[in-house]
């Protein structure tokens, strides 16, 4: 993780709405491989998002309180996710600022760990360790 997202979870960063707890909780369950949720799909709610259209990006959805953070990252291995990005739900307004703002941490990571490989699975369930449910949307 970075510096900027190590101060959010050890609580040495206070930024309005950032809560250290449920983010700690988020990944003290995510480690341990305790049930989590996770989608492929846009405008679903999950825990864990696989960001449409972006190659290897993902969105950790802390949704209290509302209206939460995302931290971005990626996936380098199963159940090894580096969160690179923290950004404020407001911040992220409108998919097209969204998208922009995880283009941005995708080519940070070109320029700064194109070193360290993005693993890539054809099933989503296989990205975290654990119990995962894949949740979409209802038709």
């Amino acid at each position: 993780m970075t510096e900027e997202i190590e101060g959010l979870l050890n609580g040495s960063d206070k930024r309005a709405g950032f809560a250290p707890n449920e983010a700690t909780g988020f990944a003290e369950r995510f480690l341990a491989g305790h049930y989590i949720t996770l989608s492929d799909e846009m405008n679903v709610k999950a825990d864990l998002e696989k960001l449409v259209g972006l190659d290897e990006a993902w969105a950790i959805c802390l949704r209290k309180p509302a209206p939460g953070w995302r931290l971005l990252g990626r996936f380098i291995g199963e159940g090894e996710f580096v969160a690179s990005v923290a950004k404020d739900r407001h911040e992220l307004a409108g998919v097209g600022n969204y998208t922009a703002i995880a283009q941005e941490m995708i080519d940070e990571w070109a320029r700064n760990l194109s070193s360290v490989p993005v693993v890539t699975f054809s099933n989503i369930t296989k990205y975290p360790l654990g119990i995962v449910d894949h949740v979409t949307k209802k038709k």
